[in-house]
């Protein structure tokens, strides 16, 4: 690809990548000239067909608003996260990962269900009623260590034994490694703190 463009052409990258990759393949370009901008993308196919979606751009200011109008064209929802070259890198893969930490929650709650005779249309009308905020729990996580105690580390590690036991010979997918990283937390003394604590290493 380097050979053909021409003076001027930048890279405009969509694909998921490593952060380490992006960094390094952004520095060797722009050391030749190239103007090369990571610009993941939280699109399916429909999306890119419809100009719809969100993409993320990170880079050098003046590197990013020289493509600006030309990525905004392509998607509903242009986001600069900063400009650090491998930010937006960075993003892509946290994003991805609360996609697949989500759906395997998913799975749990069918779980829970299945071992108690619910099936999974009926477990779905669980959030109609209860819909947790990702972005919310993210943050009770990061401020766990310092943050009040609304729920007790010791009493949701009671909770997610009775998960596991009404799920019973339902294989589930998370609460198994969240029950062991709670224990870990209660031995190191963790058990009076809020129950997020267990998630912050």
């Amino acid at each position: 690809l380097r050979p053909g463009l021409g003076a001027g052409v930048p890279i405009l990258d969509h694909s998921t990548n490593l952060p380490a990759r992006v960094a390094a393949r952004a520095k060797a370009l722009r050391a030749e000239g190239v103007r090369y901008v990571s610009a993941p993308v939280f699109m399916g196919p429909a999306n890119a067909r419809s100009a719809t979606g969100t993409m993320l751009v990170s880079g050098p200011r003046q590197e990013t608003e020289a493509v600006w109008s030309h990525l905004a064209a392509l998607t509903g929802t242009l986001v600069n996260v900063g400009e650090r070259d491998d930010l937006a890198a960075v993003f892509k893969l946290a994003g991805n990962s609360l996609f697949f930490a989500l759906s395997g929650a998913a799975a749990d709650v069918f779980a829970i269900g299945a071992g108690n005779g619910v099936d999974r249309d009926t477990m779905l009308q669980l959030f109609e009623h209860f819909v947790p905020s990702p972005a919310l729990v993210a943050k009770r996580v990061a401020t766990s260590p310092t943050g009040p105690v609304n729920f007790e580390l010791t009493m949701a590690r009671k909770d997610t034994r009775l998960m596991l036991e009404a799920a019973g010979s339902v294989p589930t997918m998370l609460l198994p490694s969240i029950a062991q990283a709670m224990d870990r937390a209660i031995a190191r003394g963790d058990g009076p703190r809020d129950y997020a604590i267990f998630a912050c290493r």
